[in-house]
């Protein structure tokens, strides 16, 4: 828990503020309003607001809780940030636009300081004086029969009953008083005259005195709503003893009194009873027709459900689909991934920008690679092999599509053919190249130990010159002649070299085709 310091609150003045009765504040940089402007009608609202408008500064700024608003009239405020409901004042003070309260001492000082003027208008304070004193108990409602205002004391006549407060006059009237307030609202909402009538009777100081009930539609129009009912009593004469009625109502007038009462009650109620039948008429019309859309609405989802089921029983088949297909797909991952660790050739699947994106695990003798290094760049990486028209050749074949192939060697001495292929996807798009090397090193050692056998075993049959040897290639040309050959048959090697064969043999045997015979076996 923690407390304001005395330094702080010594700043701070506290004091009890109503805004619709005490006079407001006046240059104020900041106003705070909030969670009260919902509890009041917009009349009373608008009045709150030119209150505050009054007493904040120009530029002053306005705080209303989150569930007020300004209103969509011209209320002199703009907003600063409606999200959390802040507002600044705008325009100068309208004269004639802000009512300002006065307290009850001021008005007894104007009072006491007018008396003595003998040139200050008389007739607002004998107004006031004649309203306050000399005018009955009054309230105004609205169409929906809630009390908006109060005038003087209603208490003989209204009573909050038990339970939540309401505002409802008919709720809120006496027993004595209900019967003559249902009627004359009645009238008014029927007529929109002002109509007055009597109401029971009811203990007082001076005795029993009957009720008199008036309703006045305020406003230049009816149609408004709002109406003015007042309560005023006079006191109930009885007969003077010995028969003499010394003015007084005699008792058969006083029945006649209540007969007419209880009958305009009566009639009110009945009329109140029409109207509540001709609205509960008009409900169950509407509770038929809603009952009728209803049921057809239920049909509609009846149809929604079945087609819901049918789109159900779809997914479901779908779904087993999609599951199968899921199934498959793992299967040829775990297929693909077994074949990528198995296989002994070095495979990098790179995409549009050169990043990884696969590679089999022969590729770690030739390039760094780690399971990490996925998506990263190829030329970020250290390659343990001289190959300076990768990059270039790798583009090469994204252009044109056409594989390209070369021999590199890596730091160890290994041969490799590097091929270069685009990487095609099922549907016939490139989305990238794939980097293939096959290790070439024992076919290159082979390659290389037949042409030193050869260099060999043509240096040995250069050197026979007892017996005369030549070699032909496929096509039956002669591809080499030693010494032997030439002193034996003639024919010097520069004579011979790249020519045929056949010349050696006779027309007859070149007719039958005997020299295809002779390379044939």
């Amino acid at each position: 828990m923690y407390r304001v310091k005395k330094s702080i609150r010594e700043m701070v003045i506290f004091a009890p503020q109503n805004v619709l009765q005490d006079p407001p504040f006046s240059r104020l940089d900041i106003a705070t309003c909030r969670n009260l402007l919902i509890y009041l009608e917009p009349d009373v609202q608008k009045r709150v607001l030119a209150l505050l408008h009054f007493g904040l500064r120009d530029g002053g700024a306005l705080l209303l809780g989150s569930s007020e608003t300004i209103g969509t009239g011209d209320a002199g405020f703009e907003p600063i940030d409606k999200t959390v409901r802040l507002y600044r004042r705008i325009g100068p003070t309208r004269v004639g636009a802000t009512e300002i309260p006065l307290t009850l001492s001021l008005h007894r000082e104007l009072r006491e300081l007018a008396r003595p003027v003998p040139s200050a208008p008389m007739a607002p304070l004998v107004n006031r004086i004649l309203l306050d004193f000399h005018t009955p108990a009054a309230v105004v409602v609205d169409r929906s029969g809630l009390i908006i205002y109060y005038h003087r004391d209603t208490s003989p006549f209204l009573e909050q009953p038990r339970g939540e407060p309401t505002r409802d006059l008919l709720a809120l009237a006496t027993d004595q008083v209900r019967g003559a307030v249902r009627s004359v609202l009645q009238r008014v909402g029927i007529d929109g005259k002002a109509c007055v009538v009597l109401g029971g009777l009811i203990e007082t100081d001076d005795g029993r005195e009957r009720v008199v009930v008036g309703a006045y539609p305020l406003g230049p129009q009816p149609s408004m709503g709002y109406v003015l009912v007042t309560f005023s009593t006079h006191p109930e004469r009885t007969p003077a003893p010995g028969g003499d009625d010394d003015g007084e109502t005699p008792p058969d007038q006083r029945l006649v009194n209540d007969l007419a009462r209880l009958r305009d009650e009566l009639q009110g109620t009945v009329e109140e009873m029409q109207t509540s039948n001709e609205e509960m008429r008009a409900s169950n019309e509407e509770v038929t027709s809603i009952n009728e859309e209803l049921q057809s609405t239920n049909e509609e989802l009846e149809t929604s459900k079945e087609e819901l089921q049918s789109l159900n029983e779809e997914l479901t088949t779908v779904n087993a689909q999609l599951q199968a297909k899921v199934d498959e797909i793992e299967r040829v991952g775990n297929d693909l991934a077994s074949l990528l660790a198995s296989t002994d050739i070095a495979v990098i699947f790179l995409d549009v920008r050169f990043r990884i994106r696969r590679y089999t695990p022969a590729v770690c003798d030739l390039v760094d690679l780690i399971p990490s290094d996925v998506a990263r760049p190829l030329t970020d990486l250290r390659k343990k092999f001289e190959d300076p028209a990768l990059q270039a050749d790798a583009q090469a074949v994204l252009d044109r599509l056409v594989p390209i192939e070369r021999e590199v060697v890596t730091e160890s001495g290994r041969a490799y053919l590097r091929r270069i292929l685009p990487y095609r996807t099922l549907d016939n798009r490139i989305d990238g190249v794939v980097l293939v090397f096959v290790d070439i090193t024992s076919r290159k050692l082979t390659e290389e130990a037949l042409r030193t056998a050869e260099r060999r075993f043509r240096l040995l049959a250069d050197n026979v010159r007892d017996f005369g040897i030549f070699f032909t290639g496929p096509d039956g040309r002669i591809e080499n002649w030693n010494e032997g050959a030439q002193r034996l048959l003639g024919y010097t090697a520069e004579e011979v070299v790249g020519g045929s064969v056949h010349r050696f043999f006779s027309a007859e045997d070149r007719a039958i085709r005997m020299p295809d015979r002779e390379f044939e076996t």
